[in-house]
C-alpha cells in the first residue's frame, strides 16, 4: 500500500509541476525548433493526468481491500550467502497480503474480484496454501498464497467470514 501511495504522490507532484510549466509557457509563448513548446507540455500533462487517474483508481481499490480485510498475513523471505559456513544475511524481503471480499492486496499489487465483472469462483485452503480462483467469462486465474499455520479456530473463523462476505464456502483440504 505504501508503494501505491508513493506513486500517487509522485504523479500528483509531477502533474502540478507540468501544469505550472504549461501555464508559464502559455503566458510566454516559447517555440523551440519550430515546435510550439506549449503543445508538448499539454501532451505531457495529459499523459501524467491519465497516469494519476489510473493510480488513484488502484489506490481506491487497495483501500477498499484493506478496509474490508478478512485475513492479513505477513510472509518474510530471507536470502543468505554461505561462505565458509558463515551465514551473512544479504536481504530480508517482507511481503504482506490482505484478502478481502473485493480482492487481494499482495504487496503493492492489486488483484481484484467481485469488482468490474470479475467473479470469485473458488477458494481452497490446504495445510500451507490458500488457492483463489477468479475470472471473467472465458478466462480464469488462480493465485496460490502461503498462509503458514492457522489454528483450527482461526481456520473456522476465516471460512465462516469468507462465506458470509462472499457467498462462497472455501474448501478445506487436509
Amino acid at each position: 500500500m505504501r508503494i501505491i501511495q508513493m506513486k500517487l504522490a509522485l504523479y500528483t507532484a509531477l502533474s502540478c509541476i507540468v501544469l505550472l510549466l504549461c501555464l508559464f509557457f502559455f503566458i510566454e509563448g516559447y517555440t523551440i525548433f519550430n515546435i510550439d513548446i506549449r503543445i508538448v507540455f499539454v501532451l505531457l500533462f495529459t499523459v501524467l493526468a491519465a497516469l494519476l487517474a489510473a493510480e488513484y483508481y488502484r489506490y481506491n481499490t487497495a483501500k477498499l481491500i484493506m478496509d474490508n480485510k478478512i485475513i492479513y498475513i505477513q510472509v518474510t523471505k530471507i536470502e543468505e550467502n554461505c561462505e565458509k559456513k558463515i551465514y551473512n544475511t544479504l536481504s530480508t524481503i517482507v511481503i504482506e497480503y490482505i484478502i478481502s471480499c473485493f480482492g487481494v492486496l499482495l504487496g503493492s499489487k492489486v488483484i481484484k474480484f467481485n469488482v468490474d465483472g470479475i467473479k470469485l469462483i473458488e477458494v481452497k485452503i490446504d495445510h500451507d496454501f490458500i488457492f483463489i480462483v477468479y475470472g471473467k467469462d472465458n478466462w480464469n486465474k488462480t493465485i496460490r498464497l502461503l498462509h503458514g499455520s492457522l489454528s483450527t479456530q482461526e481456520l473456522r473463523d476465516f471460512v465462516e467470514r469468507f462465506r458470509y462476505e462472499t457467498g462462497i464456502t472455501p474448501n478445506v483440504i487436509d
